[in-house]
């Protein structure tokens, strides 16, 4: 069987990256140099960086408030705009990879893999919350795809299964007794998840983190995320020391907002020709 195809997608509202965000390309470019990488701009943005192929999207995703640019990470197009690949390696310019181990998180099939959240117990200790943060995320192309397209579609899924409840349960209904009961279970599952599937892409401002690690699962309930001890290899967002002590004294893969969450910690991890 062949290995997964992945692709790693850098989104930017722009080619005028500041200081932090020149190292984090950079560092990009030398550990995963050796995959395709395609940068996400505006449609009203010309050129390049690197000499990288481009997927443009309409400019109002980068303009204007930030829930536009999280509602690009949630949307049809973009995934739809991968589909060739198996696996997209979202990777903003506030993140880090440390070392290649691509493959190996492919392989592992999650179809949403983020740095986990954390938070402090009444005792002050450092817990594991949930995955995950998507600043620098592993999704699943078809299942993302499948979710977004859902999320902004909902009403002819609901559809759709109430036919099938009254056009083939009933003839069926003596040879699958749990039919109708999954349908209804179904309809009231979706019903919940559309409405706040509308809210992710309406007018209630949800973080994309927040739509890929509870609301997808409750519009597809085969969505599969990470366990956060899991995830935690994978990468770190906030207490990257703590993190590190419960990750065994090992890094992970990557990291999200390492200039903002303890800038000294992960300085001597940066490749010199990229810290330059």
């Amino acid at each position: 069987m062949a290995a997964p195809s992945v692709a790693v997608v850098v989104p930017t509202g722009g080619l005028e990256l500041d200081r932090d965000e020149q190292v984090s390309f950079r560092q990009l470019r030398r550990v995963l140099g050796a995959y395709d990488t395609y940068l996400v701009l505006p449609d009203d943005v010309e050129g390049t960086l690197d000499a990288l192929p481009v997927k443009r999207v309409a400019a109002p995703y980068f303009r204007g408030p930030k829930r536009r640019n999280q509602q690009l990470m949630i949307s049809p197009e973009l995934y739809g705009a991968f589909v060739d690949y198996d696996f997209v390696l979202i990777h903003q310019l506030d993140s880090l990879v440390l070392s290649d181990e691509l493959p190996a998180w492919c392989e592992a099939g999650w179809d949403n893999v983020g740095a986990p959240w954390t938070r402090r117990a009444a005792d002050g200790t450092l817990v594991l919350t949930g995955v995950g943060n998507g600043g620098l995320a592993l999704r699943k192309v078809e299942s993302c795809l499948r979710v977004a397209t859902l999320a902004r579609h909902p009403l002819p899924r609901m559809r759709t299964l109430a036919w099938f409840g009254a056009s083939v349960g009933r003839r069926f209904v003596r040879h699958l007794p749990g039919t109708m009961r999954t349908i209804a279970t179904s309809q009231r599952k979706l019903r919940t998840a559309a409405g706040a599937a509308r809210g992710a892409l309406g007018t209630t401002f949800v973080t994309e983190d927040k739509f890929w690690s509870e609301m997808a699962r409750r519009l597809d309930p085969t969505f599969r995320i990470p366990p956060p001890e899991e995830a935690l290899s994978f990468a770190f967002e906030t207490n990257p020391r703590e993190c590190f002590e419960l990750n065994g004294r090992r890094l992970p893969f990557g990291c999200h907002k390492w200039w903002f969450h303890d800038r000294a910690f992960w300085k001597p991890y940066l490749i010199a020709t990229a810290a330059t």
